[in-house]
Parts: structure tokens; sequence; C-alpha cells
């Protein structure tokens, strides 16, 4: 197998999987420069969605299975949340994961949205997801630490056919840390709007009702911003190391490739 070719094909990969994931529903307005600009993100987003699927919201939690299918808010710009496959089993799991904690956080906008433009029925929903976003930070830096710890395993484990799929794989976990990392950073304010949402002021009992509810903001944000201060550690050693591994990966199959 000639190594330039396999050089270039893994190029290519890597732009697909590298391409931040950016809402572009029109360029309709634009020109000149921003016009350009506009339709390659759109051209590279369509590329990148065509190797991706919605995040299914079930897969969140029971509670949001009435969102399956066409209702699906994962599926639209605004909402939006995919998931990629690598054939990689480990890896796969790990981009599910990755993608829960987007969804949770997505979700957590999508449904306050929905409150906000008079849904009441979506408030029912409000106790899961708070107790999901609490756990965001947890979650991200243990995406963090398998991320690190990755590149070394799955090394070690392909042989053959498989490794042809490592610099794909490892590039797809470098990419979900820095997502797990981003939702991880914003789960902060989610959490804040929605603990204000929860809480309603005018029923409660003047002053004390308001400095309870601001007792709970507190440390919604505390506890939130210490486990996201964590996490960013974390996530930038994490994101390094399988930075470093997909170099490596791509030399040991050029090499495996050159008798071939």
């Amino acid at each position: 197998m000639n190594t330039k070719v396999f050089a270039s094909a893994f190029a290519a990969l890597t732009i697909v999987l590298a391409t931040p994931t950016v809402a572009h529903a029109s360029c309709d307005g634009l020109s000149g420069k921003e016009l350009k600009k506009c339709e390659k993100q759109a051209k590279a987003q369509a590329k990148a969605d065509a190797a991706t699927t919605p995040f299914v919201p079930s897969e969140l939690d029971a509670v949001f299975s009435h969102l399956d299918g066409d209702d699906n808010p994962f599926a639209t710009d605004e909402y939006r949340v995919r998931v990629g496959s690598t054939d990689i089993q480990s890896i796969d799991d790990f981009l599910m994961s990755v993608g829960k904690v987007e969804a949770t956080v997505v979700m957590s906008r999508y449904t306050i949205d929905q409150i906000q433009a008079g849904d009441t029925g979506s408030t029912k929903t409000l106790p899961k997801l708070k107790e999901m976003l609490e756990a965001v930070p947890a979650d991200v830096e243990a995406l963090s630490t398998e991320g690190a710890a990755l590149p070394d395993k799955l090394q070690a484990e392909l042989t053959g056919p498989d490794l042809m799929k490592l610099p794909k794989g490892l590039t797809a976990v470098s990419n979900g840390v820095q997502s797990a990392t981003g939702a991880g950073g914003e789960s902060a304010a989610v959490l804040k709007s929605l603990i204000n949402l929860m809480s309603d002021p005018s029923a409660a009992a003047g002053a004390a009702g308001e400095m309870a509810m601001d007792a709970a903001n507190t440390a919604a944000e505390g506890a939130v911003e210490d486990a996201t201060e964590a996490v960013e550690g974390a996530a930038e050693g994490a994101t390094e190391a399988a930075e470093g591994a997909t170099e490596g990966a791509r030399e040991m199959v050029e090499k495996a490739t050159d008798g071939e």
C-alpha cells in the first residue's frame, strides 16, 4: 500500500472529525468573504453530519422518549448534538458518553426555552435535568481521564486491519474530550437558569424566599465552578495525550503498510 495515499486519506478523515459543530441554517444575506466563509463552513458541516447521527433523547433518559423521532431537538441546528462511529467499540462507547454529557446541557437549554415559550408540560422534567446537570462536572472529569488512557490502551490492543482505524479513532477521542469540556463549562450557567426557573420568588415568603433561592444558586455555582477547574486541567492533558498518540498511531500504520 502506498503510504502517501494513506496519509492523504488520514488528512481527509482528520478534517471531517475536527470540524467544529456550528449551526449554519442559511447563508442568505451574506456576501463577499463572509459568504464564502459561510458556504465553506456549511459544506464542512454537511460532510461531518453525513458521518454522524443525531443523539436520541431516550438515550439520555426515558423521560425524554416522547422527543424521539421527528420531534428530536438534537436533529435541529439550534440544539444539535450528533454522535459519530469509528468502528472501534471502546471509542464508540466513549463518544456516546460524550454525547450524553452534551445532550444533558443542550436538553436543559431546550427545556428552559420551551417552558419560557409557554410549554408548562415540560416542567415535569426539570428535577431530572437538575440532577443530571449537577453530575456533569464529575462526568467530564471521568471522560477526560478515560480519554487520556485510551490512546495507549488501543495502540497496545489493536492489530492488523483494526490498526488502520486507529488514527481516525484517536482524532475522535481528542475532539470528544474538547466537546465534553465545552459542555462542562456551559453547564454552570445552564444550571443556574434551570434553578431560577424551578424557584418562584413571587410564591415565596417575601425576602426569605428570595434569600433561599439565592443560596441555592450560589451553592450550585460554587460546586460546578470548583469541579470545572479540575476538569479543565485534566482535559488539557487528555487532549495533548490523544493528539500525540494520533501522530504515533499514524506512524505505526504507515510502517505496517510499507511492505504491502
